[in-house]
């Protein structure tokens, strides 16, 4: 069985150059981001690059019930809490690591991508993990775990229970 797969390893990894046996992945796997092939080599994943970005963030489809619904089905709270949530959010001390640029000037990761995981994770309790989260985003699964954990306590606020996914 180990012979079978170290073959099937082999032949995975060959198919791109063939000058030199390869028995194991030309790369090691990060465990801040996914990085999955490009042309160039390994490149890694921004979040803004995620399809909850552009689907839930950037270009939300506000104007159509269906996609109202299923929000409101998949996160627990219309998409206008959700939007109200997230400014509350951004002005909460509680998540000021989150919400403002780190020290080296790079921009934080996007709030309305963490919200977005909590949510889920709230709203599908053990069937979302914060793994299922990572590959939705491209957050690191302990940065959605980290900021969850924050949200929670939020959540246990006055301020947080005016909103129907804490009530």
């Amino acid at each position: 069985c180990h012979n079978d797969a170290k073959q099937l390893n082999k032949e995975k990894y060959t198919d791109c150059d063939n000058s030199h046996d390869i028995t194991e992945p030309p790369f090691k796997m990060s465990k801040k981001i996914l990085y999955p092939p490009s042309l160039n080599g390994m490149t890694p994943k921004n979040p803004i690059d995620s399809f909850w970005y552009s689907y839930y963030v950037q270009c939300p489809l506000v104007e159509y019930s269906s996609f109202l619904t299923r929000f409101r089905k998949r996160f627990g709270l219309p998409y206008s809490e959700f939007k109200e949530l997230v400014n509350h959010c951004k002005r909460s001390d509680l998540f000021q690591r989150w919400s403002s640029n780190n020290v080296a000037s790079l921009s934080s990761t996007p709030i309305e991508l963490l919200v977005l995981g909590s949510l889920r994770s709230l709203n599908m309790s053990t069937f979302w993990t914060f793994g299922d989260s990572e590959n939705s985003t491209y957050i690191s699964s302990e940065v959605h775990c980290d900021f969850f954990d924050v949200f929670n306590d939020f959540g246990k606020t006055t301020h947080g229970k005016k909103y129907s996914v804490f009530a």
